[in-house]
């Protein structure tokens, strides 16, 4: 029998569940290869903003995320994220990779002694003392490689590299 002011309780367990995935925005980067010759996308390089109906974006991993110098020119990636509730989504992005580091050079002296005809010549290995670059030289062109008598003395010589992006430097 109950009373008519009596109260009954009872607790319910509701659970609240969100389905709807962030929509993540990308945007094109240009991504420059560093010394090392190893270009990294970070997800940051690419995320230009976007809408979750919870307001939570978490940067995840950009896919592929890293490029080689042999890898140069514009290349598709990922970006992946989620809504810190279980949802998942992504979007794509242009990413340029580039070569922007010009190679370094540095000279030395060299000697050539005329043979028995007044002839003499060089090559790069007698001039250039160092040569580098993140992706490689290319080319080395010296501004002169013979000799002949009416040379005889000091002779100043222009060391040129040029790497695979056609970046420059000289030394003499």
């Amino acid at each position: 029998v109950t009373t008519p002011n009596t109260v009954i309780q009872c607790t319910a367990e509701v659970t609240i569940t969100d389905p709807h995935p962030a929509q993540p925005a990308c945007m094109p980067a240009v991504i420059n290869i560093p010394n090392g010759g190893v270009a990294t996308v970070t997800p940051a390089d690419i995320f230009a903003g976007g809408f979750d109906n919870c307001g939570i974006i978490n940067l995840e991993s950009v896919s592929p995320d890293m490029f080689l110098c042999a890898q140069l020119g514009v290349h598709t990636v990922t970006l992946n994220v989620n809504d810190g509730h279980g949802n998942q989504s992504s979007c794509d992005a242009q990413v340029t990779i580039v070569d922007t580091t010009p190679p370094t050079v540095t000279c030395k002296n060299a000697n050539v002694i005329l043979d028995g005809n007044g002839m003499g010549s060089i090559t790069p290995a007698d001039v250039v003392a160092s040569a580098m670059d993140n992706c490689g030289i290319m080319m080395t062109v010296l501004s002169q490689y013979d000799f002949d008598c009416m040379n005889v003395g000091p002779n100043q010589v222009t060391v040129t590299v040029t790497d695979h992006s056609g970046l420059m430097d000289a030394c003499n």
